[in-house]
């Protein structure tokens, strides 16, 4: 929710229904606006407005259905690396879906390409975990990570990273343990990351 609240920051293009003078807000002045000439304003002042069936939304270059489909296949070939996204690009396809799927030429294939784009990284990102947290790292670098991504993997990857530590301090480090005394620790939140079962779909993504 956190995450999704920051994303609403990012700006968006949207086309104007109504006629609406210059607003002034904490984040700045936004307007006026004029039927059908674009404007650019954050996600969080668009949704207002589509909500209240003022406005249509443009929907993002990298959400258009052709866009999303080579971002996919893009992912499937880059086996040892995250590929470039907007970093809240799963809350804002979250968003945009929940309360603009009209405004896109085909919601049902961006939902779909959405959902295969975030468990193709979820995928990817597990294996990378497991093959670069080791006993002797201090840490691990990852690129192109995005907000949701990060949510998941921060409280674990502490976790881990100071059992390490404290490991280290004491003498040797038996991986096995560490996993598991990490697991006990975290819960179900470490298992959605070092399990090897297929991840589930996501259901912020569903019509």
């Amino acid at each position: 929710m956190e995450a999704e609240f920051l994303a609403e920051d990012e700006m968006i293009t949207m086309l104007p229904l109504v006629s609406i003078p210059k607003m002034t807000f904490l984040q700045g002045d936004y307007g006026p606006l004029i039927p059908g000439e674009p404007i650019e304003v954050p996600i969080w002042f668009a949704l207002a407005l589509k909500r209240a069936r003022k406005c249509k939304l443009v929907v993002p270059s990298w959400m258009e259905a052709k866009q999303l489909e080579k971002t996919v296949e893009n992912e499937r070939i880059s086996k040892n690396r995250l590929t470039a996204v907007p970093y809240y690009y799963a809350e804002i396809a979250s968003l945009l879906l929940h309360y603009a799927s009209d405004d896109m030429r085909s919601a049902a294939t961006v939902r779909r390409g959405v959902e295969d784009l975030t468990s193709l990284r979820s995928s990817k990102f597990r294996r990378y975990m497991q093959t670069n947290v080791r006993e002797d790292c201090n840490g691990i670098k990852i690129e192109n990570i995005c907000s949701g991504e990060l949510s998941a993997v921060r409280p674990v990857l502490c976790e881990i990273l100071e059992t390490i530590h404290r490991a280290n301090d004491s003498g040797a480090v038996d991986p096995i343990k560490m996993q598991t005394q990490t697991q006990k620790s975290q819960g179900t939140q470490s298992t959605s990351i070092f399990s090897s079962s297929k991840p589930r779909s996501l259901r912020r993504f569903r019509a």
